[in-house]
């Protein structure tokens, strides 16, 4: 009700706040009697069959029954589902109702912070995902000016965002190294990663380099979640992890670029650290979901770190070049995206490359109407990361090759995104090779109309429109005939 009704809903906080704080408080049994009612609740698990002279049942615990036995003690009760619930109903509580919610934030946050304790993960991760949303709800109201990306501040977080961010990450920090639940170190991560981008820099004054050392062990396998006490020391890895696992190293990856977009090219100092471990999820042996993505992980942390990326450029290079011929579709995409945004932000010359990415680039628009959706994507970064080689050095790319398997892909369907590097690689040839574009225009035209079409407005950003309706202006003064055949008289009036 409150997502629906924002802060109109407001006026029911005081009578919805002291229930979900009671719920908190609630105890969950447990006490001398536990175990005979465990006992009569799953008496297959316990039972031998045996009894005394007096009738009764001998009562053994066996090896065969301890996973049975244990199911039994783990079942959640009802009062620890609705602990759950009220935990998880608190963050977004604050975040529909505003600064009508501060009355309810101190008690709130510390009632949370004892859940962090709960046995039961579902309730840490609800008291988790609340505490961040904390932070960032606090932060919204502070109406703080935009941070900018870098070690040394230049936009302080307010005093008081300061002393929240300070009571809830320390708990947060020393459940994350104890925690032995992969489901809820990836929520932790992903919460995170989400809050970084939300405060800043700032957020990581005292917890730099705790955080970088749990990521660490995580990305080594030596994270208390990642250990299995029954495992054999000799037994081989699997090839396929499970879907937890996956979800703890994609969370992970999100946190690394959430760090590298904060920090921006300060990053560099810890990411030659990250890079080696983050590459490993890449090769073969890993799943599609682990390599697809550590390579988008890899991606995402080039946007962050820009021109910081350039000490890595050959180290990455070798990665994305090799992930193009990955057998999964998803691997290739995000590979594609990856060089593309690596040759744009780095300083270093790699046009002796350019022929190797180009042949890997090129097996990605080879792309059927019953083509998967991630192959329908990947080519729409391969068309984004050829763009971005065609600004950074037109030279070094065989135009009259490229450009007809390029234009032909357009209009792009899939990443809106990847129109800013397209449109601006054409207007980059039109200003500096416009005789050789004029051969494209049966290719450009529609595709131009396909963009500027109302009805879809969101595909280009407002100042690619604008260049483009410029651009459109021109050539009608050439090739007007072409201009209104193509149905764009109406876009220049």
């Amino acid at each position: 009700m409150a997502k629906v009704f924002g802060e109109d809903f407001s006026p029911y906080l005081e009578h919805v706040m002291p229930m979900l704080l009671e719920s908190l408080k609630q105890t969950e049994g447990g006490g001398d009697d536990t175990i005979d009612n465990l006992v009569k609740q799953h008496p297959d698990a316990f039972s031998t069959g045996e009894t005394t002279q007096e009738g009764d049942e001998i009562i053994h615990i066996s090896p065969e029954a301890d996973q049975d036995t244990a199911a039994a003690i783990t079942v959640n009760s009802a009062i620890a589902i609705e602990k759950e619930i009220a935990a998880d109903t608190m963050g977004t509580l604050f975040e529909f109702t505003g600064n009508h919610f501060l009355p309810w934030l101190e008690p709130c946050t510390y009632s949370l912070i004892e859940q962090l304790q709960h046995y039961y993960e579902g309730i840490r991760k609800a008291a988790l995902t609340s505490l961040f949303q904390f932070l960032r709800s606090f932060y919204q109201l502070s109406n703080s000016p935009l941070w900018e990306p870098g070690a040394n501040l230049t936009v302080p977080l307010d005093p008081k965002i300061v002393h929240l961010v300070e009571t809830v990450m320390k708990p947060i920090m020393d459940l994350w190294v104890m925690e032995d639940d992969k489901s809820v170190v990836s929520t932790l991560c992903q919460d995170l990663s989400e809050t970084l981008a939300k405060l800043g820099p700032g957020m990581l004054t005292t917890y730099f380099n705790d955080i970088c050392r749990n990521i660490q062990a995580i990305l080594e396998g030596k994270s208390l979640c990642q250990q299995d006490p029954d495992a054999d020391e000799d037994d081989e890895p699997l090839e396929e992890q499970a879907e937890f696992d996956s979800v703890l190293i994609s969370a992970t990856g999100d946190l690394v670029s959430a760090l590298a977009s904060v920090l921006g090219q300060d990053f560099s100092q810890v990411f030659g650290t990250f890079l080696p471990l983050i590459a490993k999820y890449t090769t073969g042996q890993r799943s599609n979901t682990d390599r697809a993505s550590a390579v988008g992980t890899i991606g995402e942390v080039i946007t962050g770190m820009k021109g910081g990326i350039t000490t890595f450029t050959q180290p990455i290079l070798e990665v994305a070049t090799a992930s193009l011929k990955d057998e999964d579709p998803e691997v290739r995409s995000n590979a594609a995206f990856a060089v593309g945004v690596l040759i744009e932000n780095s300083d270093a010359d790699v046009s002796a490359a350019c022929g190797g990415i180009l042949q890997g680039l090129s097996l990605l628009f080879n792309v059927q109407p019953e083509s998967s959706q991630a192959e329908k994507h990947g080519r729409d970064n391969a068309a984004g990361a050829v763009s971005r080689m065609i600004i950074k050095n037109s030279a070094a790319v065989p135009l009259e090759q490229v450009l007809p398997v390029l234009y032909t892909a357009l209009p792009l369907r899939n990443d809106f995104l990847e129109n800013a590097p397209v449109y601006r690689a054409i207007f980059h040839l039109f200003r500096n090779n416009s005789q050789l574009m004029m051969n494209y225009l049966n290719l450009l035209l529609p595709a131009f109309a396909a963009v500027l079409s109302p009805e879809e407005p969101e595909q280009l950003t407002p100042d690619i429109r604008a260049e483009l309706v410029e651009l459109i202006r021109h050539l009608n003064q050439q090739v007007p005939g072409q201009i209104s055949a193509a149905g764009l008289t109406a876009v220049i009036a």
